[in-house]
């Protein structure tokens, strides 16, 4: 891209609950006081309260209310603004040692991209965009497909970079200009797939299915090879399977907000001797049962499609395991449109 672009984000809808409550519970009131000083004879401060409760109602609400993240974006770098946050974060371009977008088409006719930016060792930023109808390309994770065929969702940015690297609000993008800067990136970059990871059987898991801020490890896979913590990885034999764990989840079954235990089916890929699962709820009939210990490695939702996405690139098709094959043909079947690098 030659010119810069400036995009701004859709701020969140805070205090959607609180703030009717607030009104009930301060303005009525502050009109009843109101009514009873005029009937006391106060006529010209009877106004005063309800006047003064409703500026205050909406003056709270307004110090409170979310701010527009702005997104500037130009060949030589990335600038994420966030008011509500006080945060500036800037990524230069030359830094991004590897770069993956994920598509999703959504209900009004576009496309929400996923773009993560990483440096050698860690997540520099995560933003979610909406931009035009875009069709993914070779190296671009088409995750209607990944979530129609295994399932899982990897749709959230939270869920690719922690806190600090995440930009908290959906960037409006009406030329697509993220999507042109990520497809002007080397080849190289975007060929390249990391992936934080979490050991153990059972690793923790906060109420909305998110791993601890501190991951344990990253697995990158370039090409057709695979690296874990700075370790080689023979990823040409990989094996699908599937898994379950246990986890207190924040659910909202029949309008009920609560907590209550899940248990969370895992999409499984075994790769040189690891194995590294990720939540995919149609997994369970695609591949043998895996069993998981101390050893294993978690991922996210978006994160294990990701991986899965690069695989099935990087090998040919013959040595696909046959549910996987089934499963993604249906998939493909299902969402429509032209047959894409993985189906």
């Amino acid at each position: 891209m030659s010119r810069p672009a400036l995009l701004k984000g859709e701020p969140m809808q805070l205090d959607v609950v609180y703030r009717p409550i607030a009104w009930v519970m301060v303005v009525p009131p502050a009109a009843l006081l109101g009514a009873l000083l005029f009937w006391l004879g106060h006529v010209y401060v009877a106004p005063l309260p309800p006047v003064v409760a409703w500026l205050g109602h909406a003056a709270f609400f307004w110090m409170r209310g979310d701010r527009p993240c702005q997104v500037q974006i130009a060949d030589e770098r990335v600038v994420l603004d966030d008011p509500r946050r006080g945060q500036r974060l800037a990524v230069e371009t030359a830094r991004v040692h590897a770069a993956n977008l994920t598509l999703r088409q959504r209900d009004d006719g576009g496309t929400t991209a996923l773009l993560v930016l990483w440096d050698e060792t860690r997540p520099l930023l995560a933003l979610r965009l909406a931009v035009p109808r875009t069709t993914p390309r070779d190296e671009e994770v088409d995750g209607d497909l990944i979530s129609a065929s295994v399932g899982g969702d990897g749709g959230t940015a939270y869920a690719f970079a922690p806190v600090g690297a995440v930009g908290r609000q959906l960037i409006r993008d009406p030329n697509g200009a993220v999507v042109a800067w990520y497809r002007a990136l080397p080849r190289e970059v975007r060929e390249r797939t990391p992936v934080r990871v979490w050991r153990g059987q059972e690793p923790a898991l906060d109420l909305l299915g998110r791993h601890d801020e501190n991951w344990d490890g990253v697995l990158l896979l370039e090409s057709d090879a695979a690296i874990l913590d700075g370790a080689p990885v023979d990823a040409a034999g990989w094996q699908w399977g599937h898994s379950t764990r246990q986890a207190m989840l924040l659910q909202v079954p029949d309008g009920s907000q609560g907590f209550s235990g899940a248990t969370l089916d895992l999409g499984v890929l075994r790769i040189g001797g690891h194995t590294v699962a990720f939540p995919a709820g149609l997994a369970e009939d695609l591949g043998d049962a895996v069993a998981l210990d101390e050893t294993s490695l978690h991922t996210h939702s978006g994160e294990g499609a990701a991986v899965l996405y690069h695989l099935l690139r990087h090998t040919p098709r013959g040595r696909w395991p046959q549910p996987l094959v089934d499963a993604l043909h249906e998939a493909r079947a299902i969402l429509g449109g032209e047959p894409g690098a993985v189906a």
